[in-house]
């Protein structure tokens, strides 16, 4: 088996999580502690957890978007262009980059349901804001999320996922690491 995306990924193990997917995400500005690359991960462990699915988001359209949102009372103005200031001085993103800097040997962890699209058209982020204005504000080519159902993930694919990249449950991302140790 082979995951349909076109990105750099791979499957570990440790004492803490049985399994997880990690995910290595090149940066266009080099300018970070953890380098020109960081890695963020997904455990595929919890029985609970298995329906939850991933998609990968394009940072460029999910900036096109969020640009048109409305005001967001938690961020406000942060969705407005020229106020990255505003996502560095947020008080998650450093928190974001210490989370970043663990490297390949201990990348950082997704978040479920980071954002909602709304039906007006309005990104709301929930949680992982620090995670996401990091990734913004270094130029991630993608941003990995975890949604807790299906209808969320596909949402979220069809208005700013990458282009051509299906959606997998976490229980089909571990089907894939099983059929790699084969």
């Amino acid at each position: 088996m082979v995951i349909g995306w076109n990105i750099s990924c791979y499957f570990s193990k440790s004492f803490a999580y049985p399994v997880a997917i990690n995910f290595e995400i090149p940066l266009r500005c080099g300018d970070t502690l953890s380098g020109d690359t960081v890695y963020i991960g997904q455990r595929l462990s919890e029985k609970s957890e298995m329906s939850y699915c991933a998609v990968l988001v394009d940072t460029l359209a999910f900036i096109g978007y969020w640009r048109y949102s409305d005001n967001d009372d938690r961020f406000p103005n942060y969705h407005l262009s020229g106020h990255e200031k505003l996502w560095r001085n947020d008080k998650d993103f450093g928190i974001a980059a210490r989370s970043f800097s663990g490297g390949k040997k201990k990348p950082a962890w997704l978040y479920v349901d980071p954002i909602v699209l709304n039906k007006d058209f309005r990104i709301q982020i929930n949680s992982s804001a620090g995670h996401i204005f990091w990734l913004l504000h270094y130029g991630a080519d993608y941003i990995p999320m975890v949604f807790s159902n299906r209808e969320m993930a596909e949402n979220v694919r069809n208005r700013i996922g990458r282009i051509y990249c299906p959606i997998y449950s976490l229980s089909e991302l571990l089907q894939f690491q099983n059929s790699e140790l084969q």
